[in-house]
């Protein structure tokens, strides 16, 4: 990711957040969260998020919650003070 980022490699970034979205979990969701937005991954940073709205609780109990940025903290826990967001998390979220 950071050689693909420092090159402007857009089709090998592409690839890798794709590759990093399909190992979106609780456990490790906010490892990648941190690095979607080391590397301007603007598509990885919201697929993170919408993982995030949808399993908040869950997330913000895990080990990787604690490694975030204040930055990165402010943009998950606005997630949970949007009670638009979290009536559509409770209604069903993905399998863990």
């Amino acid at each position: 990711m950071q050689l693909a980022d420092r090159f402007s490699v857009a089709s090998f970034k592409k690839k890798c957040e794709m590759i990093l979205a399909q190992y979106i979990n609780v456990d490790s969701v906010c490892q990648i969260f941190k690095y979607a937005n080391k590397f301007n991954c603007e598509r990885l940073q919201e697929t993170c998020l919408l993982f995030i709205e949808e399993s908040y609780n869950d997330v913000l109990t895990s080990a990787g919650f604690e490694d975030l940025d204040k930055e990165e903290i402010i943009k998950i826990i606005r997630i949970g003070n949007d009670p638009k967001k979290r009536k559509r998390a409770k209604a069903g979220g993905p399998q863990k």
